[in-house]
């Protein structure tokens, strides 16, 4: 059954005696029996971080690798203000596919809370100009419709230093790169 360190606090408080200090419908004492369907979503575990999944290496130009980057990118764009220079890809550095198991995957594909579609994930990494910035993002591509969607935060992993100097937002400081 899944399980998370919510659980293990939960676990913790119980052996001493304690309830929880917060209303905590997603931690479930491991003394007791846990719910049978339980779900990433529901046990509070980010879907980048929910081990339920096959990852594998994917081809940097598959058209759907490059589909996913545009996207990515895009999302980007759509957050920037006019002081900060609109990105391009300037290269894809690593892209993985994610893929939910098959038990997930045939009739069980509510497990994120989703709507039930089927579905594979990208983890792209690339590189950004003018910036030089090197972002990574988990995008799903529905397979019916085609289209994909940022899940979950997008990384910076690379310094931005000051390029960003002209914004004040921490999310913003790691996408910007202002204008002269």
């Amino acid at each position: 059954k899944l399980t998370s360190f919510w659980d293990l606090h939960a676990t913790l408080l119980s052996i001493l005696g304690k309830e929880p200090p917060y209303n905590s419908h997603n931690g479930h004492s491991l003394l007791k029996e846990l719910p049978e369907n339980r779900n990433c979503q529901s046990a509070d575990i980010p879907e980048e971080q929910c081990v339920c999944q096959r990852e594998i290496s994917a081809n940097i130009s598959d058209p759907k690798v490059v589909q996913a980057a545009e996207k990515l990118l895009g999302h980007i764009n759509a957050q920037l203000p006019p002081q900060c220079a609109q990105l391009r890809t300037s290269s894809i550095k690593h892209a993985q596919m994610i893929i939910p198991n098959k038990k997930i995957a045939l009739g069980r594909s509510s497990f994120f809370g989703g709507s039930g579609s089927v579905y594979v994930d990208y983890r792209v990494t690339l590189e950004a100009s003018p910036s030089g910035a090197v972002f990574e993002g988990i995008l799903r591509n529905a397979l019916e419709e085609g289209s994909f969607v940022v899940v979950g935060d997008i990384s910076r992993i690379n310094k931005y230093g000051n390029q960003s100097r002209c914004v004040n937002t921490q999310t913003l400081k790691k996408f910007c790169y202002c204008l002269p």
